[in-house]
């Protein structure tokens, strides 16, 4: 999929390098697929590289910055060397204070071949609150040519203080630029939107999206799915289609036309599953849904399965009427 809407961006943050005046620290968020990642390697490898190249954009009416791909510094990033790059991760749920005290005491030292220094934070969202105010001392007191890229899918999720001390990209991607021709000409579902761009483009996801599916309705109908729905809505795409189930089977329950599974259709058509209890359902998913999002060390096993319990308490009675 071609992410064109992002050469606005890449020509603004272009004339920003030229002009010497890009911030020390920039926050990019937007929905799932609308390019966040794509932006910031792109500015990664503008900023490191040795000789980047104006390229006209739009039939020449404005230009972006472009690596030459070509020079020593773009070779070592290629290869995953490169000295004065670092990437804050972690192999666990949430990133430490440990990881950020590194990337601050990496930022510190002098780029070892005289140029930018950068950190890119893919999944900002993650860190802890220790790690989060590390991270803050140094965006107050950044130090001489080194910019540091965040990656957040909702500022929300971040301190209020180490969002106002970046410059926030809020990437916003127009329908009529997404070419998947299952997006732009589905009719099984009325409500499909930019946030499921990754299960219409990826045949994989799109296999895990109505597997989901079939699990969650067998789970709502009285089947016992509990400890794969567990482990599956870890994934932050599933957490979305559970939201989207529920939603859909409000709209089924008003008459509107949206894709939902026949056994679902046939529960709402009797009256069996009735839009009092899937809007009881929803506000437990809503509330565990914050949970995760604002508590950045919660135990995510034990919300979820707090929230399958709950969820299944209040559908007790649906398992006596269908049987």
């Amino acid at each position: 999929m071609k992410t064109t809407w992002l050469n606005d961006y890449q020509h603004q943050l272009s004339e920003q390098i030229v002009q010497n005046r890009l911030p020390h620290a920039l926050l990019i968020t937007g929905v799932n697929g609308a390019g966040k990642q794509v932006l910031a390697e792109w500015l990664i490898q503008v900023l490191l590289c040795q000789q980047p190249q104006q390229t006209d954009v739009h039939n020449g009416s404005y230009y972006s910055l472009q690596p030459c791909g070509q020079c020593k510094h773009c070779q070592l990033l290629k290869a995953g060397s490169f000295p004065d790059h670092q990437t804050i991760s972690s192999d666990k749920a949430t990133i430490g204070v440990d990881e950020v005290r590194k990337s601050n005491a990496f930022l510190q030292k002098t780029a070892q071949l005289s140029g930018n220094k950068t950190v890119f934070i893919p999944k900002a969202h993650t860190m802890t609150e220790s790690a989060a105010n590390a991270l803050l001392k140094t965006l107050e007191e950044p130090s001489d040519r080194s910019h540091i890229i965040l990656i957040a899918n909702d500022t929300a999720r971040l301190l209020p203080t180490i969002v106002s001390r970046c410059r926030l990209i809020s990437l916003r991607v127009p329908k009529h630029a997404i070419e998947d021709s299952r997006f732009k000409h589905s009719t099984e579902d009325a409500y499909t939107n930019l946030t499921h761009i990754a299960e219409l483009s990826d045949t994989e996801t799109q296999q895990t999206f109505q597997h989901f599916n079939t699990l969650f309705s067998d789970f709502l109908i009285g089947d016992d799915h509990q400890a794969l729905l567990t482990f599956m809505l870890a994934n932050e795409d599933a957490m979305r289609w559970c939201e989207k189930a529920f939603a859909d089977m409000l709209r089924y329950s008003n008459g509107w036309h949206c894709a939902l599974s026949i056994p679902l259709q046939q529960l709402l058509s009797k009256h069996v599953l009735s839009p009092v209890i899937i809007r009881t359902c929803h506000q437990i998913y809503i509330d565990s849904h914050k949970q995760l999002m604002t508590l950045a060390q919660a135990n995510k096993t034990f919300v979820l399965e707090a929230m399958l319990i709950k969820i299944k308490q209040q559908l007790n009675h649906i398992q006596t009427t269908a049987n």
